[in-house]
């Protein structure tokens, strides 16, 4: 017998995880879908039946936490004079990066907190710039300096005046990743 409850008191939280406690004020615990309460009573969908409590039996109810919706992001090159690579802390996902490339996945390589993108632009002639596009859950979103293509207009970040010569190694850009959340914020020149 204590073994098994040994292994029950392992086994417990993960047997809650994803759903509803309701513990009764005898400390009885039933677990669940909360579908719905009230001042009058609490109603749980268990694995088993649907069990309707008065609400002067519950001690608490402790809500299952919710999922983070999952992190769909992927970069890709939009365009960049003369060539670009970009790089996700020292891992290089695109190289001469000219013109539209394919959707690179970012989601499993970032981790928790910031992640350094990098690019490194090879500029032989005239000005330069670069075009990036960042896809964060559907949403997209550019990261651009200078006008890539148009020998107008160079980047002039980061103290750049954009008619450089040879490789250019720009600051980095930061993606901030927090998957409890659901958040990523990208930051940068």
């Amino acid at each position: 017998m204590p073994v098994l409850l040994l292994l029950l008191a392992i086994l417990a939280p993960a047997l809650w995880a994803g759903s509803d406690r309701v513990v009764r004020r005898d400390g009885t615990v039933v677990t669940g879908k909360v579908v719905r309460f009230d001042g009058e009573e609490v109603v749980v969908d268990t694995d088993r039946r649907r069990i309707t409590l008065p609400r002067a039996e519950v001690a608490s109810i402790e809500f299952a936490k919710p999922d983070a919706p999952p992190l769909d992001i992927k970069i890709r090159s939009a365009h960049a004079d003369d060539s670009a690579e970009i790089y996700l802390e020292d891992e290089l996902l695109i190289r001469g990066g000219r013109s539209v490339g394919g959707w690179v996945d970012l989601g499993p390589k970032l981790k928790d907190g910031n992640n350094s993108l990098r690019l490194r632009i090879q500029n032989k002639r005239g000005v330069w710039g670069y075009d990036l596009s960042v896809k964060i859950n559907g949403k997209l979103q550019t990261i651009r300096c200078g006008s890539p293509g148009d020998s107008r207009e160079g980047c002039t970040c980061c103290g750049y005046h954009g008619k450089e010569l040879g490789t250019i190694d720009l600051e980095p850009i930061w993606i901030y990743v927090d998957r409890e959340l659901g958040l990523v914020e990208v930051e940068g020149p």
